[in-house]
């Protein structure tokens, strides 16, 4: 999947990789990286897609297998909370220790304020959204607040345009990427590298840890 090898090179790829004349690093160079495959169903016009039972039952395994981190660059219109079993699986996750990050979904220019999608909008999730190089708040960024819990999310921005990662090789290897998607693992990474450090710490310490000590972002002019 180019998908998922850009997002997991994004998280943590080795260090000092050579991609043509530049190098570059995953956030958490040498974590190790659990493979959960939930796009299984092959949908025209979208690639392959996944259903909410498989993605439920693939937390549920990361959570068995002992994961520190779930990063999850997925997502689809949010449904009542109560009802949407991944989100469901996204909080049981939370508490049971592991830190939960999700991107926020790239529907603004779509569909405007309130936009951000599930399993973003799990109160136990990190929302990610995507900013691009000069710090400001990328246009298509999903913005909550969330449609049907209201919740204020997205949690946090980080880079999520033109972002260099790796993609397999029938694909050349390296491709630059914009999305939520992108974005995601860049607080996936920093939550394993903060974990390495505070080995202790709740899920909820690493989110607020994360959440309180970033540096403002611009909000793009909106039409």
């Amino acid at each position: 999947s180019d998908h998922g090898t850009h997002v997991a090179g994004i998280a943590a790829g080795d260090y000092d990789t050579a991609a043509g004349r530049l190098k570059v690093s995953g956030i958490a160079p040498r974590a190790y990286i659990g493979n959960y495959r939930i796009g299984t169903n092959p949908t025209p016009g979208l690639g392959l897609d996944g259903n909410s039972p498989e993605i439920a039952a693939a937390v549920e395994q990361a959570v068995k297998d002992g994961m520190n981190v779930i990063n999850l660059s997925y997502g689809e219109p949010e449904i009542t909370p109560s009802r949407d079993i991944v989100v469901q699986a996204m909080n049981a996750a939370a508490a049971a220790g592991v830190v939960s990050v999700v991107a926020a979904g790239n529907d603004y220019d779509a569909i405007g304020a309130g936009s951000v999608g599930s399993p973003a909008t799990a109160t136990g999730a990190i929302a990610v959204a995507a900013a691009s190089k000069k710090n400001v708040i990328a246009y298509f960024s999903s913005v909550g607040p969330t449609p049907i819990s209201l919740e204020l999310k997205p949690d946090v921005t980080a880079p999520g345009v033109g972002i260099l990662s790796s993609v397999p090789r029938r694909e050349g290897l390296w491709e630059t990427l914009d999305g939520t998607s992108m974005a995601a693992p860049h607080v996936a990474g920093a939550a394993a590298v903060l974990l390495q450090r505070h080995p202790t710490w709740t899920a909820e310490q690493v989110r607020s840890a994360v959440v309180s000590t970033g540096n403002p972002v611009s909000s793009p002019k909106r039409k």
